[in-house]
């Protein structure tokens, strides 16, 4: 058993206790000495990140994440990020002087 510190909300730490076969506790041991981690607390926490990601939105698998990335540059030419952001300050700046 491997003991850890897991990411439950972004205020709250909740210290639960988790089981691993002996290869994957291995495997996160391997990682954190390569100095890959600091701790298996991360990994454990970068894989619920993910998890949750996936649940929040639909994507679950690579391929699906392609197609979203392909749809997307697939939508046009993007836009200067610093042109849009110019218009965003002008639109608020207008609007707190009214």
């Amino acid at each position: 058993a491997v003991e850890t510190d897991v990411w439950v909300m972004a205020d709250t730490v909740v210290t639960v206790q988790i089981s691993l076969p002996d290869e994957t506790a291995s495997a996160l041991s391997a990682a954190v000495r390569s100095g890959e981690y600091r701790e298996m607390g991360e990994i454990v926490r970068e894989a619920l990140a993910d998890w949750h990601w996936q649940r929040s939105t639909g994507v679950n698998d690579n391929a699906q994440l392609r197609k979203l990335a392909q749809d997307s540059i697939g939508s046009g030419p993007g836009q200067d990020a610093g042109a849009v952001f110019a218009r965003l300050e002008a639109r608020y700046a207008d609007s707190s002087k009214a």
